[in-house]
């Protein structure tokens, strides 16, 4: 049997499902989605070196401090689309315009843009959550904007409860990480990996949801079974056109080139980062490769379904067929017996009507030989051996 908690729990992932009416009258494809919440969710600022960290929850921009000293990295990260916040850290940071339009109004395809005067890189993406550990929990697809330039990382996220940057929050938190030991290059690129390595258990989810499918589908192949194949193959779809055009981010980003900025004013130009940014770009492919053969399985279970239906059809006509040849004869001497003749001798025997059904008996008996000698009634089981 298919597992329910684990389709109630893949049903969670489309989007679609999850609005109302109202909510799908706005939306569209090819527009540009604000984000959804307009309160200040959450608000978290790191500033760490490879030797120390310190983390803050200002309760507003103006208890934000400016950053230590001693510290060689700072990133911010903005749950909710505040607006008053957004634009006040723009101010402070020397945001561009436009890339304040595109954090408060998230385009819903990745994207990157760089602005070689401040030099300063945006990027857009959409985070994809299944939280393993409370099955109860919805799964999220949430969109986030992260802005870097010099050495502070601003991340925005929509508002939605949680994120997959949990990993990289404890390697700040580790001495001598990889994390703290590298600069906001490095913070940037490991944020992407971990959107990247997040879709892995959704993907994996989906997979396993599909193998169960395939094993209850050779026994018992049913409409619910083929229609949970096709949600689940719409999904992995989903999932793949959100993570398509990270690659073209990806690739950007590794051939970026901003004229008079090096890896020292411009972190993300270093080489270690780019060779790590590598990393990100494999982890993608691997991952579209991933959804890509487990499309083809639900494809394959699409096909398994149809054969399944054929089969049982045939198996119909097959019974059918049978019934047919035997009763076909009895019925040919039931309705010569049956004519309304005056004379037929064999109406006047005494043993007439045994004699009929020794006749029935018999022609049935010889069709059901015909058939038996001809390997008809053998199991499939028994033909496979």
């Amino acid at each position: 049997m298919v597992d329910k908690s684990l389709w109630n729990q893949i049903s969670r992932l489309n989007p679609l499902a999850k609005r109302n009416k109202a909510a799908n009258k706005v939306t569209a494809v090819g527009l540009q989605k604000s984000m959804s919440s307009e309160q200040l969710m959450g608000f978290t600022c790191y500033d760490y070196n490879a030797t120390a960290y310190e983390v803050s929850n200002p309760a507003d921009l103006s208890k934000l401090t400016d950053m230590p000293s001693w510290a060689t990295v700072r990133w911010i990260n903005v749950e909710g689309a505040h607006v008053p916040t957004i634009r006040g850290l723009g101010e402070k940071y020397a945001i561009d315009k436009t890339a304040i339009e595109d954090i408060l109004h998230v385009p819903d395809r990745a994207k990157v843009v760089v602005y070689e005067k401040l030099k300063a890189v945006l990027v857009a993406a959409k985070m994809i959550m299944l939280d393993a550990e409370n099955p109860s929990a919805d799964s999220e697809k949430e969109q986030v904007c992260m802005y870097v330039a010099g050495n502070v990382l601003l991340t925005f996220q929509d508002g939605k409860p949680g994120d997959v940057w949990d990993p990289v929050r404890r390697s700040i938190e580790r001495a001598n990480s990889r994390v703290r030991s590298g600069d906001v290059g490095f913070l940037f690129y490991a944020l992407l990996d971990a959107v990247s390595d997040a879709c892995f258990p959704v993907v994996d989810q989906l997979g396993a949801f599909l193998e169960d499918i395939e094993m209850t589908m050779m026994d018992n192949p049913t409409g619910r079974l083929n229609k949970q194949a096709h949600q689940a193959k719409r999904e992995l779809k989903l999932i793949r056109r959100i993570m398509w055009p990270m690659q073209e981010v990806i690739r950007k980003l590794n051939n970026m080139e901003i004229p008079g900025a090096d890896a020292q004013t411009f972190s993300l130009n270093s080489t270690s980062n780019r060779n790590y940014l590598q990393d990100v770009s494999e982890t993608l492919r691997h991952l579209i490769e991933m959804i890509d053969t487990y499309v083809e399985t639900a494809e394959s279970l699409a096909a398994l379904w149809q054969e399944k239906l054929s089969s049982k059809m045939n198996k119909v006509m097959y019974v059918l067929t049978v019934v047919s040849a035997v009763f076909i004869p009895l019925t040919f001497i039931a309705g010569v017996y049956g004519m309304n003749f005056v004379d037929i001798p064999e109406l006047r025997w005494e043993l007439g009507y045994m004699y009929v059904w020794l006749l029935f008996v018999g022609i049935a008996a010889f069709v059901l030989g015909l058939f038996w000698h001809a390997g008809i009634f053998e199991s499939d089981r028994v033909k496979e051996e």
